[in-house]
């Protein structure tokens, strides 16, 4: 994936307005991406129709964004004045040099990762692991909002091989290592 891409998924997450979530049914609405133009943020139109989505959160997302409004209020960001759900300590957008160096260092320091791994590097590991958990590239692709399934199949194809490698041995645990035929017993692994 493009690095391009990479910052979009950071600033869906630096940008996400009250308004496009909705932790009880577990979704996050994906329409119109903020990029920062001569330090103004402005939104724009999504670089495809996939970038329009809706993103499935998993329990312990929407259990922290229920947490969130009440974070926002002892961090003195009434959520009805402050449309954002992540804002800066100034109730305003995160610039990414801020985001990174006041949220995503700490976040990254306190949990052990080590300081290579970038705040988009999170996309690549979840992209990962459902690949591993053999969740198909269509979901993983509208989820992401690649424009086509082939961008996320040949971003991620070098993961699947093992995933191929364990399929096909899994193929054979349940063929016998012979079988019959009219002239008797023949080997399949001769």
């Amino acid at each position: 994936m493009s690095s391009q891409g990479n910052e979009t998924q950071a600033r869906e997450l630096k940008t996400g307005l009250w308004s496009a979530v909705n932790p009880a049914e577990g979704v996050l609405s994906v329409r119109r991406p903020l990029e920062e133009v001569a330090g103004e943020f402005h939104t724009k139109e999504p670089k495809t129709a996939t970038g329009r989505r809706v993103v499935m959160l998993g329990s312990i997302a929407c259990e922290a964004l229920e947490q969130r409004p009440e974070k926002a209020l002892s961090e003195h960001m009434e959520p009805s004045e402050i449309p954002l759900m992540f804002p800066s300590t100034t109730g305003t957008l995160h610039r990414p040099s801020n985001f990174a160096r006041n949220v995503w260092h700490p976040i990254r320091k306190s949990a052990g990762i080590s300081d290579g791994f970038k705040f988009h590097d999170l996309q690549h590991t979840q992209a990962s692991l459902m690949i591993a958990a053999g969740v198909p590239v269509k979901v993983i692709q509208k989820r992401f909002g690649h424009s086509d399934h082939a961008v996320t199949a040949n971003t991620y194809s070098h993961l699947s091989m093992g995933a191929q490698a364990e399929r096909v041995d899994r193929l054979f645990e349940n063929v016998p290592n012979h079988c019959t035929v009219s002239g008797g017993p023949v080997s399949l692994l001769s």
